[in-house]
């Protein structure tokens, strides 16, 4: 399918990404019912799911989660203490495996990663530039200038995480485990493939065999949520080796679970729509990151005296903007100088003008994150057919018993593995009195 057909479908609705499909009801949703639709005359095929599967409120999902894996968590520090011996994840052993095969990076000087210069360490036998000013924790008060890369070309993971680490919240949905173990067990609650899992691993960590130094990402400050996160990735994706190349909004996906978009800023000539919709998704209070290029920024906007003028934070903090509204402005004055930097400057957050903004970065990623909001999900796996036509279309009926929003993303299983196929999504409106295809929605 062609790249202007994408681009329609996906801002048809809202949420398409190429499987289990993924449905996201809202808080005014009664129990929804999702069932295969019988034959038409399309011949369209069930998907493999059960008949009446009911959507469940996102926290209530996270509820069960923790529940589950509390039980685990509970039986294997037990063995520990029992045995007086830390935690080895033989499932994700401490191996060249693990690690992987990395091919020759020309951005690495044509050097090759390789696995033989690694050992594992548990954190109390690493090197940081920390050193003993901090100790071990998961969390230290965590923010986006905490992540330092390491060796892995995964910076498209690293900028998510940057951004996620402006919503403690959200963080603290992914880490089930929040306290420093000190039997090296940990639990991170993952969204790979459109499915919530659950991942247990140990805290030994890839290292430089020379220096003892961490060898992929880092937390500074002696905070384990950065290395654990990547080390969770890798695991559910077979080796660290998995993890170079790939899209911030991929990440944004991995982490929150909810339905993710970007907005093209290069190929845009309505600026004006561009500017409506980041003041719509501000105050919906989804989570936003623009790129340009290789960097990532988190955006928050304002409308100040008819000018619009955009926040961002680069979680890296080492470039700032120097132009109109910068923190040394000469054009400032009293009031607006109050209103917008209200504590004064801070670090790596800058005020940009909304058209400069728009010709030096080349999209926003989006993630429709409200699971504050009490929305509801349903996720449902299915098949698709080798070959396409129209034998082979795989259906779904959703019983909607109210009005409610409704976004609708479409997974890929596995498509860091192979290339992905073109999918497209229909919309149609179902005759209840024959159980045939009606109305043509959107596609």
């Amino acid at each position: 399918m062609a790249n202007g057909a994408w681009n329609a479908i996906d801002s048809a609705l809202n949420d398409i990404r190429t499987l289990p499909a993924v449905f996201n009801l809202s808080r005014a949703s009664s129990s929804r019912d999702l069932s295969s639709c019988p034959p038409s005359p399309t011949q369209m095929q069930p998907p493999m799911v059960p008949c009446h599967a009911i959507s469940t409120s996102s926290f209530q999902l996270l509820q069960n989660d923790e529940k589950e894996a509390a039980s685990e968590f509970d039986r294997i520090v037990g063995f520990c203490k029992e045995n007086n011996m830390p935690f080895i994840d033989d499932s994700f052993p401490h191996s060249k495996k693990s690690i992987g095969n990395f091919i020759i990076d020309e951005r690495l000087n044509g050097k090759k990663i390789d696995a033989n210069h690694f050992i594992w360490l548990r954190p109390q036998d690493i090197y940081t530039k920390d050193g003993r000013r901090y100790r071990w924790s998961v969390f230290l008060d965590p923010k986006p200038s905490d992540i330092e890369q390491g060796c892995l070309g995964n910076c498209w993971f690293l900028s998510a995480l940057a951004v996620i680490a402006e919503r403690p919240d959200i963080l603290d949905q992914i880490f089930l485990t929040k306290i420093y173990n000190p039997w090296g067990v940990y639990q991170i609650r993952l969204c790979v493939d459109g499915h919530w899992q659950v991942i247990l691993v140990d805290d030994f960590l890839p290292c430089h065999s020379q220096t003892h130094g961490l060898a992929f990402a880092v937390g500074r400050r002696n905070q384990l949520w950065v290395p654990l996160i990547e080390k969770a990735l890798a695991k559910v994706l077979g080796c660290y080796a998995k993890l170079p190349a790939g899209r911030t909004l991929e990440g944004l996906a991995i982490l929150t679970g909810a339905p993710c978009t970007f907005l093209d800023l290069e190929n845009c000539t309505d600026h004006d729509l561009i500017w409506a919709q980041l003041l719509s998704m501000r105050e919906a209070g989804f989570i936003m990151g623009c790129s340009c290029g290789s960097g990532r920024r988190y955006v928050d906007e304002a409308e100040f005296r008819r000018v619009g003028v955009v926040r961002l934070r680069n979680p890296w903090g080492s470039f700032t903007w120097n132009g109109p509204w910068c923190d040394t402005w000469s054009g400032w004055d009293e009031t607006s100088r109050r209103i917008l930097l209200p504590d004064g400057p801070e670090a790596g957050a800058f005020w940009m003008p909304f058209l400069d903004f728009m010709q030096r970065f080349d999209s926003v990623e989006v993630a429709k994150v409200r699971s504050a909001q009490g929305w509801k999900e349903i996720r449902v796996d299915c098949s698709i057919p080798q070959f396409w036509g129209k034998e082979n279309v795989i259906g779904f009926q959703l019983q909607i018993e109210e009005p409610t929003e409704l976004a609708i993303t479409v997974y890929q299983k596995g498509s860091r593995d192979r290339c992905d196929s073109d999918i497209m999504v229909l919309l149609h409106k179902n005759n209840p009195s024959n159980m045939q295809i009606g109305e043509l929605i959107v596609r």
